[in-house]
């Protein structure tokens, strides 16, 4: 299972992957600056993360669809599809080393993100986090690597069956759509495009989460989560290979 991961890993850092996990992490806090150095008043550090944190998760609906089409369907654009799934190992084990590959990458995504904010309020605020803030930003980041990664096997299934990434692509901008007609509404906790953005707010500002919000918003994903996972792989070990 290590020498997958590590192939993986090694596909994925010849790729411009990297490049899209740094851009994508950067980004956000960036674009958090300048919403927050265009307000007036005194810059605020609390709000540069909120908006750095609520940029990150409407872009990370695209970034690791994108992502999770390239690892999962690059083998079909790249015609090795068939070279990957002669070797004696079962289908089920590049899927599940494949998922932990994705998980890797949002993981990643968040880190960049976190690390990008704090550098950037640095510079432009001279003000360093206290240990209370980024204890909050660690269950935050924490969240929403679970609510965002909980859409990856959905992803993995439009990406399998349509055989090939850009597959992915279109669904990650419908996850865009969808978070822009819902995010909201009072639907939005039971929406996990949405989930994350609706308590984001709430959360810095109080330090906590409403357990009903909560519990609505982890129920819904791990059953989003479920059940695409258990149709993927289904399909994913059994399906025809062109």
């Amino acid at each position: 299972m290590a020498g997958i991961i590590y192939t993986e890993l090694l596909k994925l850092r010849k790729s411009i992957i990297p490049w899209m996990i740094l851009l994508g992490g950067t980004l956000p806090a960036v674009i958090a600056l300048l919403t927050v150095s265009s307000e007036s008043g005194a810059p605020n550090r609390d709000m540069l993360f909120i908006n750095s944190l609520n940029y990150m998760n409407l872009i990370s609906l695209l970034l690791v669809a994108v992502l999770t089409g390239y690892i999962f369907a690059g083998e079909y654009y790249g015609k090795t599809i068939n070279i990957l799934f002669s070797y004696p190992i079962p289908r089920l084990a590049f899927f599940i080393n494949k998922t932990i590959v994705t998980l890797c990458s949002v993981v990643f995504i968040y880190i960049t993100l976190n690390v990008s904010t704090i550098v950037v309020g640095y510079i432009y605020m001279e003000s360093i986090p206290t240990a209370d803030f980024l204890y909050k930003l660690l269950g935050f980041s924490i969240l929403a690597v679970l609510i965002n990664f909980s859409l990856v096997p959905l992803t993995i299934l439009v990406s399998i069956v349509a055989k090939g990434a850009a597959a992915s692509t279109a669904a990650g901008l419908a996850y865009v759509l969808t978070y822009f007609c819902f995010s909201n509404s009072g639907y939005a906790v039971y929406i996990p495009v949405c989930a994350p953005n609706a308590i984001l707010v709430e959360y810095f500002i109080s330090g906590q989460i409403d357990i009903n919000d909560l519990r609505n918003m982890l129920v819904t994903a791990l059953i989003t989560f479920t059940l695409a996972l258990i149709s993927s792989m289904g399909y994913y070990s059994r399906s025809d290979v062109q």
